[in-house]
C-alpha cells in the first residue's frame, strides 16, 4: 500500500444546530482519534474547513476549489496554513 496514491474527500453539510450535538458525542471523537492517524501522516496532504452557508450545497469540484483557497492546510502533518473564512457568495457561486 505504501506505492499507491489516493484522495479522499469528505464533506458533511448541517443546519447549524444540529452540529454541536454530532460533535460532541463519542463516537465522532473516536472517529476522529481513529483517522488522525491516516490525515497527519508524511505523505498526506489535509485540508479542513467549516463555514456557514446561505443553504446552498456547493458541488465537489467547487468544495474542493473552497478548500484549496479557504481550508487550513497541513502537509505532512504539520501545519503550512491557518483557516480563512470564505465569502458566503464565493462558495455559492464559484
Amino acid at each position: 500500500m505504501k506505492d499507491r496514491k489516493g484522495y479522499g474527500q469528505t464533506m458533511t453539510v448541517w443546519d447549524g444546530k444540529s452540529m454541536p450535538a454530532f460533535r460532541n458525542k463519542r463516537t465522532h471523537g473516536f472517529a476522529m482519534k481513529f483517522f488522525g492517524w491516516v490525515i497527519h501522516r508524511r505523505n498526506t496532504k489535509t485540508y479542513y474547513l467549516s463555514y456557514p452557508a446561505d443553504g446552498t450545497i456547493p458541488s465537489v469540484t467547487e468544495v474542493r476549489e473552497i478548500l484549496r483557497e479557504y481550508g487550513k492546510f497541513y502537509d505532512g502533518g504539520k501545519l503550512v496554513r491557518k483557516v480563512r473564512s470564505p465569502q458566503v457568495e464565493k462558495s455559492i457561486n464559484a
